[in-house]
C-alpha cells in the first residue's frame, strides 16, 4: 500500500503529500508534459484535480487518498512507474534531512527537490545562494541519471591535497 510506514522522519511521503505528487504526475501525463517539467506548478494541477467528479473538495487531500490512487494511477502499470518516481522523491527528502550525509550531496538533493516542486532556477539560486549554472547542472544530471546523477564525478588531474 502506498504511504505505509510514512512519517516525517522516514522520508516516505504522507498520504496528503502522495495525493499532491500523484495529481501533479497525472496532470503532466494527461497534458503531454514531462513530469520533470519545473514550470508545472500547483496552480496548474490543483484546479484540474478539483474538477474531477470523484475528488471531494470538502475533504482534505489525505481523505481523498484512496480515490486519487484508484482514479489517477490506472491502469495498474502506471502505479509501478509512479512508485519509482516516489521512491526517488523519498531518497531526495531523506538526503536533505540527513545530518550524516555530505553537505554537498544534501544541497544537490535540495536543488532537485525545489525544482520538482515548481520553483524556477532563479528562485532556487536565490534561496540556496548558489550559481545558476550549478543548479542547472544538477537538475540536468538528475533528469538524465536519477538519484545516481547527484554523486560527484571523480575528476582527472592532480589529486586534491
Amino acid at each position: 500500500m502506498l504511504g505505509a510506514g510514512a512519517s516525517l522522519k522516514s522520508g516516505i511521503p504522507l498520504s496528503a503529500e502522495l495525493v499532491e505528487i500523484a495529481a501533479r504526475w497525472a496532470y503532466c501525463r494527461s497534458h503531454g508534459r514531462s513530469v520533470d517539467d519545473p514550470t508545472v506548478v500547483q496552480s496548474d494541477w490543483l484546479p484540474w484535480l478539483h474538477a474531477h467528479p470523484w475528488y471531494r473538495t470538502d475533504l482534505g487531500p489525505a481523505d481523498n487518498y484512496s480515490a486519487t490512487v484508484e482514479h489517477l494511477l490506472q491502469p495498474r502499470e502506471n502505479r509501478k512507474e509512479f512508485l519509482l518516481e516516489v521512491d526517488e522523491y523519498r531518497v531526495l527528502k531523506k538526503a536533505v534531512a540527513s545530518r550524516k550525509m555530505a553537505a554537498g550531496k544534501a544541497r544537490r538533493a535540495k536543488i532537485v527537490l525545489l525544482s520538482n516542486q515548481g520553483h524556477t532556477v532563479r528562485e532556487i539560486t536565490q534561496r540556496l545562494d548558489c550559481n545558476e549554472r550549478t543548479a542547472l547542472k544538477w537538475i540536468g544530471r538528475f533528469n538524465r541519471h536519477g538519484v545516481a546523477g547527484l554523486e560527484e564525478v571523480l575528476r582527472e588531474g592532480r589529486p586534491r591535497v
